[in-house]
């Protein structure tokens, strides 16, 4: 086994990445560790050895793979899952963990986020609060069980203002990070498929409803053209003058994924992947980021760009999602 000062040196080093500055990681070891702050300093230099109580507290706060340092050979992977330390008990609690990551994410320096959807980006959903209301529902009754909602017909206002509120800081703060996003057509079937499913199934507190949805994600489908078509992220309202990130888009069909979200930084890289969407694992572990880095170069070599240049291919894609939410739409009327 490793040294004692070298398995330091790796937990510190490891915590030091989650965060856009030195003084930040050290700041959160105060409160962790309950010393001061020229105590984590000496343990950073070294002149002071961790206590294996304060090895255990960091390792648990942080989620470390000991592991990955002790066995360099093993193929365990060390997930953090986000019902388990942030138990969804409504729709506020979903943002508040989400926002929470974002916040720290666009203060990372450098820092660019590669994107592989199986369905529509759940950020841009929150561009009309009827589809962010609608997923939500069919989330809330299917995989957060929400008593309230299992006898619910949906209806347009299930969700609170303040959370509308919340979930459009969530929206600033992600169309605020620079993204690259790998899409097949099938990014709006699921969406289609849970309005059709609702409207047979008489779900729908007022049936043209249905049509609304379909309208919107009609409307979003446009937005997220327009994106496509300046390389940028965009808010609704003036689009063209609103100073979002860059975004380049590539279309590829012959990969199936779930969602996954791999953020590159000048300190650190996370990779979330959804288990039970909308749930999702987190990880930092080295070996998968560089397997995720690696993936996401072999997948756009071989996509085809539909963002800025790519008019052609961007024209086809986009017509081809709207002929889909068509056929859905004629079905409910």
């Amino acid at each position: 086994m490793k040294d004692i000062h070298g398995l330091q040196i790796y937990i510190l080093k490891e915590i030091e990445s989650r965060f856009p500055r030195r003084a930040d990681a050290v700041d959160r070891m105060v409160n962790l560790l309950h010393l001061q702050k020229d105590g984590i300093y000496r343990r950073i230099r070294g002149e002071t050895i961790l206590t294996p109580d304060e090895i255990e507290i960091l390792v648990k706060a942080f989620k470390l793979s000991l592991d990955k340092y002790i066995f360099k050979q093993s193929d365990s992977v060390v997930f953090t899952f986000n019902p388990f330390s942030h138990k969804v008990k409504n729709f506020g609690d979903y943002l508040d963990g989400i926002h929470q990551d974002l916040m720290v994410l666009s203060q990372l320096p450098k820092v660019h986020i590669s994107d592989a959807w199986a369905e529509i980006p759940f950020f841009y959903y929150i561009f009309y609060p009827e589809l962010l209301s609608f997923k939500f529902y069919v989330w809330g009754r299917t995989i957060w069980q929400f008593d309230y909602l299992q006898n619910l017909k949906f209806d347009i206002d299930i969700i609170p203002t303040p959370v509308i509120q919340q979930a459009q800081q969530v929206l600033e703060t992600y169309c605020a990070i620079p993204s690259t996003q790998l899409w097949s057509l099938n990014i709006i079937d699921n969406t289609l498929n849970q309005i059709e499913y609702f409207s047979n199934a008489g779900g729908f507190n007022n049936p043209q409803d249905a049509i609304l949805l379909c309208n919107r994600l009609m409307q979003l489908t446009d937005h997220m053209e327009l994106m496509a078509t300046h390389g940028k992220k965009m808010a609704l309202n003036n689009p063209l003058e609103s100073g979002g990130a860059p975004l380049k888009l590539y279309h590829n069909e012959m990969i199936y994924t779930n969602n996954t979200i791999f953020v590159e930084s000048a300190v650190g890289r996370y990779i979330y992947t959804t288990f039970g969407n909308p749930n999702f694992l987190k990880t930092s572990d080295d070996r998968m980021c560089n397997y995720t880095h690696e993936w996401f170069e072999n997948i756009i070599a071989k996509s085809r760009l539909i963002s800025s240049q790519g008019e052609g291919g961007r024209r086809f894609f986009f017509d081809r999602l709207r002929k889909r939410i068509d056929i859905v739409k004629k079905r409910v009327e």
